[in-house]
């Protein structure tokens, strides 16, 4: 061991258990060490912690606000969260409580202002399928901008065009 420009000998003390477990370990990656190392990491490494209702809200801002308009990246992140925490009281549509389609109509009278959104809550059928969310970060919202225009064809189903998004149907 190398402290401050001195070197010292020093003697490990490991246990079997300890031992015996990195054994296992080298003999499953076959002494690879950067299999090692990644086999060290959480399963969701790199993976964003949002879910399936953060992701859809998002997504649906980006094609209404981002991709028909002149607006910047910031406006429409203000105009969502403003969505969220005005308009909807933090509730959005869990597009895994719906199953294989999202009702067009929820999504609509989420955003209509002329629809109190205490009406929606009352439903019992619409309330099923709303959970509570939270706005991500601006720093990741300006990172997954920057990524569904990079590749267009995944995640919102847009293409980018002369600098303006176009929902592809």
């Amino acid at each position: 061991m190398q402290v401050k420009g001195t070197t010292k000998a020093c003697r490990l003390q490991t246990s079997r258990a300890a031992y015996y477990k990195y054994v296992k370990l080298y003999n499953t990656y076959q002494g690879n060490e950067a299999s090692i190392a990644a086999s060290f990491r959480r399963a969701t490494y790199r993976l964003p912690q949002m879910s399936q209702a953060q992701f859809h809200f998002i997504d649906l801002c980006l094609v209404l606000y981002y991709g028909n308009t002149r607006s910047t990246k910031t406006r429409v992140y203000q105009i969502a969260s403003d969505i969220l925490e005005k308009r909807t009281q933090g509730y959005w549509i869990d597009p895994e409580r719906c199953g294989a389609t999202i009702p067009q109509n929820l999504v609509t009278e989420l955003l209509d202002l002329k629809i109190p959104m205490q009406a929606i809550l009352e439903n019992p059928e619409k309330r099923a399928l709303l959970t509570k969310i939270q706005m991500p970060s601006t720093g990741w919202f300006s990172g997954y901008t920057r990524y569904i225009e990079a590749q267009p064809d995944q995640g919102v189903s847009c293409k980018l065009k002369a600098g303006q998004w176009q929902r592809c149907l």
